[in-house]
């Protein structure tokens, strides 16, 4: 059994330090596989799509639009992969910009507070300048952004491949050393007979 959850364990680990170093080291490449990988996909959907609604009779196919579905999947994912840059950049554009309103709203309740009396308005204020900071920063240079975004993705499955290792084989010699040493315990009982 031990061997079994060290094997599994070790082979997801090291699957999740391939991926992070690969993150860390060619966030871009990565980046931009990614986008291949899931344009092509879409097209692959697209022309089975396609081909589902030629191979149906037409009296089935009638009030069918897959057709036409099929023909924006395919669009789709070409434009993933021609435009892999720009999908790349909305990632933290749409981070940016949810970071940015909850900055504005944080500062809307700085205010509120401000006006009911309560002195410790300024440190919501300052939370939400620097939320509206960041939010601007990721939508004024989504790109770069978007590329240590992936980077800290790289770094995070790094660290959790490596503590997986670390604390797995922890785990099993803690419970191997408990094993070993406690053992089932033997209790001698008596039968008591409940007629007397």
């Amino acid at each position: 059994m031990f061997k079994e959850i060290k094997f599994n364990t070790m082979v997801m680990s090291i699957v999740y330090i391939i991926l992070g170093l690969i993150l860390l080291i060619f966030p871009d490449t990565t980046a931009r596989t990614i986008c291949y990988v899931a344009g092509g996909a879409i097209i692959a959907l697209g022309v089975i799509t396609i081909f589902s609604y030629m191979a149906r009779e037409i009296r089935i196919r009638y009030y069918q639009n897959d057709f036409a579905l099929g023909l924006l999947e395919v669009l789709a994912g070409i434009f993933f992969i021609w435009k892999s840059d720009l999908i790349i950049s909305l990632i933290p554009f749409l981070f940016g910009f949810i970071v940015m309103i909850s900055g504005f709203i944080k500062l809307q309740q700085a205010l509120d507070i401000k006006m009911m009396g309560i002195s410790s308005w300024y440190t919501i204020l300052i939370i939400g300048i620097i939320n509206v900071i960041f939010g601007l920063i990721l939508l004024i240079n989504p790109f770069e952004a978007a590329r240590v975004l992936f980077m800290l993705i790289g770094a995070g499955l790094l660290f959790s491949g490596i503590s997986d290792i670390i604390i797995n084989m922890i785990m099993i010699k803690r419970v191997k050393d408990y094993i070993k040493n406690d053992g089932p315990i033997d209790v001698d009982y008596n039968e008591i007979d409940s007629d007397k």
